[in-house]
């Protein structure tokens, strides 16, 4: 994101040895404006609320197959860390069903890549 023109990243993992390697990549890029969080990401959010973040756009990548997609974006509506009129794209297994309207979000547009699917969801004000 950031070599494509994000002024600023921020980063949630709590997997070791991706933590290791995202540090890596960080590290080999030079990055300066990211921040990375190394918790589960219901403490991550939490903890990003905290701090009075706000997020124009959030990318959700969670592993397929355990239902997180669902879980995360009925948590990201009670922590309101997006942006008035953000963004929320949500990587996910195509038989994981995610409802059209959740919380605050509304689903603006869906796209189908093999097994995979992007959901597109759009703060409602």
């Amino acid at each position: 994101a950031v070599s494509r023109g994000a002024a600023e990243l921020t980063l949630v993992e709590y997997n070791r040895e991706c933590l290791q390697a995202i540090r890596k990549n960080i590290e080999s890029m030079k990055i300066k404006a990211c921040s990375l969080y190394p918790h589960e990401v219901q403490k991550a959010l939490e903890m990003l609320h905290k701090e009075g973040r706000k997020f124009d756009i959030i990318f959700l990548d969670p592993p397929y197959y355990i239902d997180t997609s669902k879980k995360t974006l009925k948590a990201l509506g009670g922590y309101d860390i997006l942006a008035r009129y953000g963004l929320v794209i949500v990587q996910h297994f195509k038989k994981d069903a995610l409802d059209e309207t959740i919380g605050s979000l509304t689903l603006i547009k869906r796209a189908r890549y093999g097994d995979t699917v992007l959901s597109f969801y759009r703060k409602v004000t």
